[in-house]
């Protein structure tokens, strides 16, 4: 290996070569209102649904991943995802009627590129 001064420090990507995220608010809505479905039950079937609809090289390239947030509401996940992939994602979550053997109702309540505004009114107190 080099010296300090032969080793090249690696350049900050410009921002418009950088890849643009959005983060989409889902609530999960269990059929029987008794019923309480865990969230990472619902995590896993909602990745295995974008799995299935688009195939794994498919949802390689939407670059998914969950974000934890205290502030969101007890059946509401946030999702953040490439700026380009929003609405495939949200195609792919009307094709999710069911967790296991529970009936479930998945809805989009919203769609931003910061959390601060996508949380702006729609937490559960």
């Amino acid at each position: 290996m080099g010296s300090y001064r032969e080793i090249k420090h690696l350049r900050v990507l410009r921002p418009t070569l950088r890849e643009k995220k959005r983060y989409i608010l889902i609530e999960f809505i269990p059929i029987d209102k008794k019923l309480k479905v865990k969230r990472e039950i619902v995590i896993k079937e909602i990745l295995a649904t974008i799995q299935k609809t688009f195939g794994t090289v498919g949802s390689g390239y939407f670059s998914l991943s969950l974000v934890k947030s205290k502030k969101t509401g007890q059946n509401q996940i946030i999702v953040r995802v490439n700026h380009l992939s929003v609405p495939f994602v949200i195609a792919s979550l009307l094709f999710m009627k069911k967790i296991y053997s529970y009936g479930v109702v998945i809805k989009t309540l919203r769609v931003s590129g910061t959390i601060k505004s996508l949380l702006a009114g729609f937490t559960d107190k």
